[in-house]
């Protein structure tokens, strides 16, 4: 994401970046806070520090004041910037990923292209926003924003995406993949419906069988398998550093994923293709309750499908699923998966729920998180 520099004095900007050397060292990461403190006036503070043992390490930093073009300099020393956001008071610990801004996203498209979309609303949904959008000729779209991610990845999902509709899951086209040198935005086919109301059997039946369309479609195919994170840092998700830091119950749950994790491969196996966030939130419905699309593919690669059925267990917030939708569900897991098959994906689950509740949501939310992981912890 290009951003300007900050030219007056004002509120502290926390800029999130990833470590994009196989091993950055740490003499490298050492060398930020003093790049970026060309002004005496300005107070840096190294919130965390990249651990330059994998590919893809999160970091932080909080720039107070006028902080000089810090987008330019952590990229000149091996980072790609995932986001910033205002802080008006004292930090936390851990970012919260950046959403959406779709002014700012249809006017780089502009600038970049030449398309010209007309921003209509904004999406409630989704963790990291999504806007309506039109387009010169009329029809409506969806425009979606992966900061941090290849233009190669972006157009890998959109190719997944043909896969998955073309076993009749009806998802929606790519219609616009853009690369704007940081960032990648997509605009999306508008499909028909609304996010559920609510969330009974027949939904879980009908998402299960979307599910089962998915498997084997991907055999004979180079496409890269979906990674687990239980042994490492994601690149904004799955953060490990959330529950070492949070209390002793995490600290205990991100134990349990690195056993996990030392006992299978750091990637899914399988020739399925895996929609990595499937529950009910990433569904559209009809007005009599049909599911009538599966929206946010983003990340979708091949391994295991029947992660999804595990996923569908981690809808939230912790309690949102009635009694006979929780008992569907975990048959429906224990009919598909043994214990064995199951643990990596539950760790995977477990990680990414409980890490982002820490990062952006409440101490009662992320205990929520930690009954239901500890539920099936074996």
């Amino acid at each position: 994401m290009g951003f300007e520099p900050m030219t007056e004095r004002g509120p502290s900007v926390a800029v999130f970046f990833k470590c994009t050397s196989p091993r950055l060292p740490a003499a490298v990461v050492s060398r930020i806070p003093r790049l970026l403190a060309s002004d005496a006036a300005d107070q840096l503070t190294l919130i965390r520090s990249c651990v330059a043992r994998g590919k893809a390490q999160a970091a932080s930093l909080t720039v107070a004041g006028r902080g000089g073009p810090y987008a330019e300099i952590v990229r000149a020393v091996g980072a790609v910037v995932l986001g910033s956001r205002a802080v008006s008071e004292e930090p936390s610990q851990f970012p919260r990923v950046a959403r959406l801004d779709a002014d700012r996203l249809i006017e780089r498209l502009a600038v970049e292209t030449g398309l010209r979309l007309d921003l209509e609303s904004h999406s409630t949904g989704g963790q990291v926003g999504a806007a309506y959008v039109r387009w010169p000729d009329g029809h409506r779209s969806v425009l979606t924003w992966q900061p941090g991610v290849s233009l190669r990845r972006a157009r890998e999902t959109a190719r997944n995406v043909e896969f998955a509709r073309a076993v009749g899951v009806p998802a929606p086209r790519y219609e616009l993949v853009a690369d704007l040198d940081d960032e990648v935005a997509v605009v999306q086919e508008l499909l028909p419906g609304s996010s559920p109301k609510g969330v009974d059997v027949r939904l879980v039946e009908e998402m299960l069988a979307v599910d089962r369309r998915l498997y084997g479609v991907l055999a004979g195919t180079d496409i890269a398998a979906v990674p687990l994170y239980l042994t490492e840092s994601g690149p904004g998700f799955c953060l490990h550093e959330p529950l070492q830091a949070y209390s002793a119950r995490s600290r205990r749950l991100l134990e349990w994923v690195h056993e996990v994790g030392r006992t299978v491969p750091p990637t899914m196996s399988g020739d399925d293709l895996v929609h990595p966030d499937f529950h009910p939130d990433n569904v559209l419905v009809t007005d009599d309750g049909v599911l009538s699309a599966v929206v946010d593919w983003d990340g979708a690669a091949r391994g295991d499908a029947r992660f999804g059925i595990v996923n569908m267990r981690f809808f939230g917030p912790p309690g949102r699923l009635a009694p006979e939708v929780v008992r569907r569900i975990d048959a429906a897991i224990d009919e598909a998966l043994t214990p064995d098959e199951m643990r990596p994906y539950w760790a995977a689950l477990s990680l990414r729920l409980v890490d982002w509740s820490i990062r952006h949501s409440t101490p009662a939310d992320t205990e929520g998180w930690l009954d239901l992981a500890e539920s099936r912890i074996s």
